[in-house]
């Protein structure tokens, strides 16, 4: 795979800057982050310092007020380019637990014994 993206990154941030209403500074500010192909990266730091705000904005939850985010992947056909495992826990109360697990792959168009 990386032979596919050698010269591209794979995440592009540049300048990226993002506050919440009810915070008295920006979360993120003029943030910049290049991770090349075959690169392992961590996000270390400590509560409250934009880790899951910035994996958010990379996983194209939530929209920076300024800066972009670049994603460059192989294509793989009609499969989701990322996904993001929260780290509490959101089970959905109606299925039962094979369904919850089964919910990430719903709509993936894969072959599956597994039934919500």
């Amino acid at each position: 795979m990386a032979s596919e993206l050698t010269g591209r990154p794979v995440i592009e941030a540049e300048g990226i800057t993002l506050a919440y209403p009810d915070a008295p500074h920006p979360v993120l500010q003029d943030f910049h982050l290049t991770v090349e192909p075959g690169e392992f990266v961590a996000i270390v730091g400590g509560s409250g310092v934009g880790k899951s705000t910035l994996l958010r904005v990379v996983g194209g939850l939530v929209t920076p007020e300024r800066g972009r985010v670049t994603v460059t992947t192989p294509e793989a056909g009609d499969r989701r380019r990322r996904s993001i495992v929260f780290q509490d826990g959101r089970l959905m109360p109606w299925r039962t637990l094979r369904g919850n697990i089964a919910y990430g792959l719903e709509g993936l168009k894969l072959a599956s014994s597994i039934s919500a």
